[in-house]
């Protein structure tokens, strides 16, 4: 028997509904579903009824919850002293992370963390510097979460988040009667983009160059938020991670799928090479890159 079924079952059990239960335990419905059935399978109980809007406990289920309750809570005190045997349940854990996923990436994967690890305080600082890798490397900062398009010299890294990214137009922009093209079409077009010295700016500016032209610049600004509502009003057009894209915009920029060259942007969390001192930093990376 998987604890992570156990997992899945009391949080339907709970919710009464499989999508937001997935969502809860940070998996997709139909992995959980099927793991809900093996379980059931290996216990041959029916312990979930399957409803047009939700779930119900069977009175199998209903027998079986409170012992899978116990179960769970034994190995919740269990990972609790070996936590508090490791050092990893105190402390304090520093990040220095770009806004964007500051905002649109991490909440839920520190969210779960806080909830296993409640002890544990997060301070997070946002900028939009390329100089987050020195940040940690100088021991300002446990981890980093950067968009660096190559290794860092004396890091480690690993991956957090891979994402397209679409040209963003105004609705009154020719190409807004388009849902793709490919990146060269837009070489005579000014772009609205982040400032210089900014991860997203050398990552935009790279993509441009394998489109096989040199970025125009019409406007400079720091967020993402900023960026979409000056494409939107036709002051140029910009390149948008699809995680960030904003719904309430009026007016809204029309997003285009590039077909090339591959435009995706790579989220990576970055840790000296000489590892981690810090056992709550060493906790928390698990959550950041699952």
């Amino acid at each position: 028997m998987d604890l992570n079924q156990l997992r899945y079952f009391i949080e339907v059990a709970k919710i009464r509904n499989f999508t937001r239960a997935a969502k809860n335990c940070h998996v997709a419905q139909p992995a959980l579903s099927q793991q809900i059935r093996k379980l059931e399978a290996q216990l041959n109980l029916k312990l979930l009824k399957r409803l047009p809007r939700g779930a119900e406990l069977t009175r199998e289920g209903e027998v079986f919850l409170p012992y899978a309750e116990q179960v769970l809570s034994a190995l919740n005190e269990a990972q609790g002293v070996a936590e508090e045997l490791r050092g990893a349940s105190r402390g304090v854990v520093r990040i220095v992370t770009l806004p964007s996923a500051c905002v649109y990436v991490l909440p839920p994967k520190i969210a779960a963390f806080k909830r296993d690890h409640p002890r544990v305080d997060i301070v997070l600082e946002e900028t939009v510097s390329a100089n987050i890798p020195n940040l940690v490397l100088s021991g300002g900062f446990d981890l980093g979460v950067t968009q660096a398009l190559a290794p860092i010299p004396r890091m480690r890294r690993a991956l957090i988040q891979r994402e397209d990214l679409l040209l963003a137009v105004g609705e009154n922009h020719p190409l807004a009667a388009r849902q793709e093209l490919k990146l060269a079409e837009a070489s005579g077009e000014t772009f609205v983009v982040t400032k210089k010295d900014t991860e997203f700016r050398h990552l935009a500016e790279d993509l441009c160059r394998r489109a096989g032209f040199e970025m125009g610049t019409a406007f400079e600004a720091d967020h993402f938020d900023s960026i979409q509502a000056y494409c939107a009003v036709g002051i140029g057009v910009g390149l948008i991670p699809r995680s960030v894209i904003l719904t309430t915009l009026e007016p809204a920029p029309h997003y285009l799928r590039i077909t090339h060259p591959k435009a995706q942007r790579y989220l990576w969390l970055v840790w000296p090479e000489a590892g981690l001192q810090n056992k709550a930093a060493q906790a928390i990376m698990p959550y950041l890159t699952q």
